[in-house]
């Protein structure tokens, strides 16, 4: 597991770019939000993963469903995507579905984990563990 005190990471990439807001620095929340308004996530249950699909290439963040929890280990969002709320979405949209369907998260992912340190709304659904392991608990 990475070291959770440093700023989430583009989890896969190679270069190990920063990841903020979708990939790149937003001026405020509404300009967030009006970037993700077009963002369309998908839950692919065979390859475990909620999905955006843009421009022929694909954004994603696994995850694994264990006894009363889900793990997010991995997350993916191509270049091409910055700018378009694409990370936040996904972080959104699986930290939905874990609260949706009473599950504990596991953050493993850097981005996820950082999601929910900046969005205390989701800190309830955090595995006990990881709450001290994020600074929340």
């Amino acid at each position: 597991m990475g070291d959770m005190s440093q700023p989430p990471l583009l989890a896969g990439s190679k270069d190990g770019r920063t990841l903020a807001a979708g990939g790149r620095c937003v001026k405020d929340a509404a300009e967030l939000e009006s970037a993700m308004a077009d963002v369309q996530v998908a839950n692919n249950t065979i390859e475990h993963r909620f999905e955006v699909a843009l421009d022929g290439q694909v954004a994603f963040a696994e995850y694994q469903l264990v006894d009363q929890g889900i793990i997010l280990p991995h997350t993916v969002v191509p270049e091409a995507f910055e700018g378009k709320g694409v990370g936040s979405a996904l972080a959104k949209a699986a930290l939905g579905y874990a609260r949706e369907h009473q599950l504990k998260v596991i953050p493993l992912c850097p981005f996820i984990a950082g999601y929910i340190r900046k969005h205390p709304e989701w800190n309830d659904i955090v595995h006990e563990t990881y709450k001290t392991k994020l600074g929340i608990g």
